[in-house]
């Protein structure tokens, strides 16, 4: 009986060993998503709920970013000018960068208050797939995109979402900071000009 006893200690021992390690090794779900870059198919309100999570550490520099800027500029997300103590304003297109740092990190937090999510600043399946929900399918761009539509609280932006491959597309800044340029896919691992 003892023997048994000594098995059974030892084998809720692992097991407690293990939660333990897995409690401590784990970090905001990040998972890379095969395809390399935003897509969907089929119905475009449930597009964004398994994508991978953008954060301050997780794909920062990345056109997945410049498709979340949209999003943030698109809801009138509140993003601080200037630093600490600085004026808060909403999102202006033409500091739309590509780039995730601590005033994308604020604006998401703001925005992810106003959804009622939990404000970690992590751009993940929550965050995501309450986004979606705001898109809407328009119609053909041409024979191969479709034009879909995000719906915010202070503007509508466009993206295109090409058919064969499902990936999302976002129209670049133009140098004047206003008008919008060509089409960037929303890559996970493509940093440059946004």
């Amino acid at each position: 009986m003892s023997t048994l006893k000594h098995a059974l200690r030892r084998s809720l021992t692992a097991a407690a060993l293990a939660v333990v390690t897995a409690a401590t090794c784990t970090t905001p779900a990040s998972a890379t998503p095969s395809q390399g870059y935003i897509s969907g198919s089929g119905t475009v309100t449930d597009d964004w709920y398994n994508e991978g999570t953008l954060s301050m550490y997780n794909y920062r520099t990345t056109y997945a970013v410049g498709l979340w800027h949209r999003i943030l500029y698109a809801e009138g997300a509140y993003y601080p000018v200037g630093g600490a103590g600085s004026i808060v304003t909403p999102l202006q297109k033409q500091w739309i960068d590509c780039d995730f740092g601590s005033g994308t990190r604020i604006a998401t937090q703001d925005l992810q208050n106003r959804w009622g999510l939990e404000a970690d600043g992590y751009v993940g399946p929550l965050t995501l797939g309450r986004a979606d929900n705001n898109l809407v399918l328009i119609g053909d761009y041409n024979t191969a995109t479709q034009v879909v539509e995000y719906r915010g609280r202070a503007h509508t932006v466009q993206f295109l979402r090409v058919k064969s491959n499902g990936a999302y597309q976002f129209r670049r800044v133009a140098s004047d900071g206003v008008t919008d340029g060509g089409w960037n896919t929303a890559s996970y691992n493509t940093p440059g000009p946004c």
